[in-house]
């Protein structure tokens, strides 16, 4: 997995995406703690991978 180096602001931005969408994948979407957690992370995770 390519490195990635990010400032503090965005590190906030990041984080705070990510409880959002877990929050969104718990109770809009009916998911379950595990996957919810998962596909935040992976939503996040893909807009913070460079593009090839």
């Amino acid at each position: 997995m390519p490195e990635i180096s990010i400032d503090s602001d965005r590190l906030r931005e990041v984080l705070e995406k990510t409880i959002d969408l877990f929050q969104d994948y718990q109770y809009k979407h009916g998911y379950d703690e595990p996957r919810a957690r998962a596909e935040a992370i992976m939503d996040v995770m893909g807009t913070l991978m460079p593009k090839t």
